[in-house]
């Protein structure tokens, strides 16, 4: 049915007649759009874009150099995460009649209390061990200079030293939990001692027995020089810390003969060298060093 609307102005006398347009079922009026819901859109698209920015996900910002990437792809752990472990600490101290303490760096023999033909009390510390993980510790002596021996051979720790210097810090503060014997040198006639030498470790095992002193034969080297020998431990971590302890033999003139020992030695920098620890674990073959060298001066 048609319908017709009429209306008149305030001061108008004459009604205006016009035809009522017919609502269509479903007809709606035209509405604006929902601008909350497109800010809200908006808003969350652009948080996303920052935080790909500021991780690197786009190229750059916090990894430039991919390195995130890297360590991602290669299994590797960050800091701070459950997975990561901290890398192998490796320290090596000798012992100070004088001090009674331990001391790393440059050890001064006078003010340490040592004299030809006694034994330097010896410590390495390994932290950070994965246990079960084996671990071959090479000990590198100067074993001459010159004409002159220096350290001729390996000993206990405690050869001339209480045993109670374990105690001290950084020291294992115990019993050892293992030891093994440390080999004659066959170029070297004065170091059959009885009892027996040996390697002491805490919070590891030994894993095979030590080597032999090489170069085989006598220790000799050229005018103002240094001439080196080797023995190799290998450990077996318990712990996360390990101590291996023994004996640096500073040369007597008993043996060697009046200036042939290692008090002739004056106002050089003799090394007693190490130590090169290699990490036979699954994280590689990483080689980790850690020396002291012993100063004379009269």
């Amino acid at each position: 049915m048609k319908r017709i609307i009429g209306h008149r102005g305030a001061r108008e006398s004459d009604w205006l007649w016009a035809d009522q347009v017919e609502r269509r079922p479903g007809w709606e009026k035209p509405r604006f759009p929902a601008y909350p819901a497109i800010v809200a859109v908006l808003f969350a698209a652009l948080s996303l874009a920052l935080l790909a920015w500021i991780t690197g996900f786009g190229g750059g910002g916090g990894d430039p150099d991919g390195k995130l990437a890297e360590g991602a792809a290669e299994g590797t752990a960050a800091p701070g995460s459950p997975g990561f472990e901290e890398p192998l600490a490796v320290q090596v101290l000798g012992w100070t009649e004088g001090e009674t303490r331990w001391l790393s760096g440059d050890l001064a023999l006078e003010e340490a209390g040592y004299r030809p033909g006694e034994s330097i009390p010896l410590l390495l510390r390994i932290d950070n061990a994965r246990v079960g993980s084996s671990y071959t510790v090479a000990i590198t002596y100067d074993c001459a200079y010159g004409s002159f021996a220096a350290f001729d051979y390996l000993t206990r720790f405690d050869r001339n030293s209480e045993v109670s210097i374990v105690n001290a810090s950084p020291g294992p503060g115990r019993s050892p939990d293992s030891a093994e014997f440390i080999l004659d040198d066959p170029g070297i006639p004065y170091d059959d001692l009885a009892p027996p030498q040996t390697f002491q470790a805490w919070g590891a095992s030994f894993a095979e027995p030590a080597s032999p002193p090489t170069p085989e034969g006598a220790c000799s080297a050229g005018k103002g020089q240094y001439s080196e020998k080797q023995v190799l431990v290998r450990l077996r971590a318990a712990s996360k810390t390990v101590w291996l302890l023994w004996g640096l033999h500073l040369a007597s003139p008993e043996d060697w003969g009046p200036g042939k020992d290692f008090g002739s030695v004056s106002g050089r920098i003799v090394s007693g060298r190490i130590l090169k620890v290699e990490t036979e674990a699954r994280d590689g073959n990483a080689v980790i060093g850690s020396s002291i060298r012993f100063l004379l001066s009269r």
